[in-house]
């Protein structure tokens, strides 16, 4: 019986393993996706980002000053600080999630998060970018701290993700007119001032397809059927003696 019990485990555990999936994409470029971005600053909350002459995003629709700012914002408002979120949710069976993504590049200086960790930052509007202690004006935006710049500008992300919620992508940006990593962060410091953000990338991950589970294991169902059967059989099967059969001796006969 243990052996049957080992048999079917390990029958099962290969068609667990083998069941099909589907990958899944989710585009968190900024090139032609501005619809997938939200943009907070200046007044405006959660507002649908603009997509820049550049085809970065942007808060206002030339990113300029003397562009249109996105729903709720305004250029008196604006203190140089903004930040853009990309909300995406993952099924709660999602396996080998990852977040590739390169070419982060802000005017003028920014920080990438994920889930409220950062794993990018650019602070030189270049690429390679600049590093070594600065500032940055990070959420909510009343002041302005001090952020070792690392320099990365693409990676691959495997791990930080919530399965079954909402994730947030988030790039924060600091306008400062100035290529310093240092500088501070100010409104738009003229018609010639811009400020954008720019980035390649994209999420992956597989969940499997639909009904593939349930019909890989119909063998190991039945397999634990047919188990089932024999066992009761073996319970209620009609017990036979084991002991030998009284032998009968016919008397010899006297002539």
């Amino acid at each position: 019986m243990k052996a049957v019990n080992a048999v079917v485990v390990f029958l099962i555990s290969i068609l667990v393993s083998v069941v099909a999936a589907d990958a899944a994409t989710i585009n968190v470029g900024t090139s032609g996706n501005a619809a997938a971005w939200v943009v907070t600053g200046a007044g405006a909350v959660n507002a649908p980002a603009w997509q820049s002459p550049v085809d970065d995003i942007a808060i206002t629709s030339n990113a300029h000053n003397d562009g249109t700012f996105a729903a709720g914002g305004a250029l008196s408002q604006f203190t140089g600080f903004w930040y853009a979120d990309l909300f995406f949710t993952l099924p709660a069976n999602a396996s080998s999630v990852s977040l590739a993504f390169s070419n982060f590049v802000c005017d003028d200086r920014s920080v990438l998060q994920l889930n409220g960790t950062s794993i990018a930052d650019n602070g030189s509007l270049s690429i390679p970018a600049v590093t070594g202690s600065g500032k940055m004006t990070l959420p909510p935006g009343t002041s302005t701290v001090d952020y070792t710049f690392t320099g990365v500008t693409s990676a691959t992300i495997s791990s930080g993700f919530i399965l079954n919620g909402q994730n947030d992508l988030r790039i924060i940006v600091n306008n400062t007119h100035n290529n310093s990593i240092s500088a501070p962060t100010i409104s738009f410091a003229g018609p010639g001032d811009e400020t954008h953000a720019k980035l390649v990338g994209a999420i992956t991950y597989n969940v499997p397809e639909p009904g593939s589970v349930s019909l890989l294991t119909i063998p190991a169902i039945l397999l634990m059927r047919r188990r089932s059967r024999a066992l009761r059989f073996k319970l209620h099967a009609p017990q036979s003696s084991t002991s030998a059969p009284e032998s009968r001796m016919c008397p010899a006969s006297s002539r």
